[in-house]
């Protein structure tokens, strides 16, 4: 059962970032972040 608990442990922390990671691919792929003064701040 120790297995399956750090599965889901495993499978929280993976759902929880994925979205974090998104989101900084959204920003990082984004063609005007560097040109605008709002990405900086």
């Amino acid at each position: 059962m120790q297995l399956l608990e750090s599965l889901a442990l495993l499978n929280d922390w993976v759902r929880d970032h994925d979205a974090n990671i998104r989101r900084f691919a959204i920003e990082l792929t984004r063609p005007n972040m560097f040109r605008t003064p709002s990405a900086i701040g």
